[in-house]
């Protein structure tokens, strides 16, 4: 048996079919996107992960069961609003590089 083989086989899946939108594929409450999603909006899939890893999560042609490929979260983003230094202004004098 394949590395590939093994990995998919400890996969799980609950059954649900989702709907490729622009933002990806919502599972879980979180947005997952790929490159290869592009052009794909309205394709119906399957997603399996592993278990206890929501990290990535692999997806499946909702018809045919045929891998499509991998997808990710986007990286969160940065809160804007927190101060970009977590220790307030710089002394005065202080010439050390940011």
């Amino acid at each position: 048996m394949s590395v590939g083989q093994l990995t998919t086989f400890a996969l799980e899946d609950d059954g649900r079919t989702y709907t490729i939108s622009t933002s990806g594929v919502r599972w879980r409450r979180r947005d997952y996107l790929a490159p290869w999603m592009n052009g794909r909006t309205g394709t119906k899939v399957s997603v399996r992960h592993l278990p206890h890893h929501d990290d990535t999560i692999e997806v499946f042609d909702a018809a045919t069961g045929h891998h499509l490929q991998r997808s990710w979260p986007p990286p969160r983003a940065r809160n804007r609003s927190a101060p970009s230094r977590p220790h307030g202004p710089r002394p005065p004098g202080d010439s050390r590089p940011i």
